[in-house]
């Protein structure tokens, strides 16, 4: 059985969720500042990824990638209101 490597971006994905989540459920404001990084973090690594691979990937992916960026910038400028 082939096993498949999980994508970068996949990565960037669960490792957002746990640190959003562990700010949800210890709430405070080290917590806070550490998703408000972390967000910041993901979405520069985004774009460069999307940057640097744009000829290597799919339509589709450069627009689920571009979606995600607006979701995770719109995320961040929530968390700070």
């Amino acid at each position: 059985m082939l096993r498949k490597k999980p994508s970068f971006l996949s990565i960037i994905t669960v490792c957002l969720i746990t640190i959003l989540l562990l700010c949800i459920f210890k709430a405070g404001q080290l917590w806070l500042f550490i998703a408000l990084l972390a967000l910041k973090l993901a979405i520069v690594l985004l774009i460069l990824y999307l940057l640097f691979k744009w000829r290597r990937i799919t339509a589709k992916d450069r627009l689920s990638i571009l979606f995600s960026i607006i979701a995770w910038v719109g995320l961040l400028y929530g968390l700070k209101w």
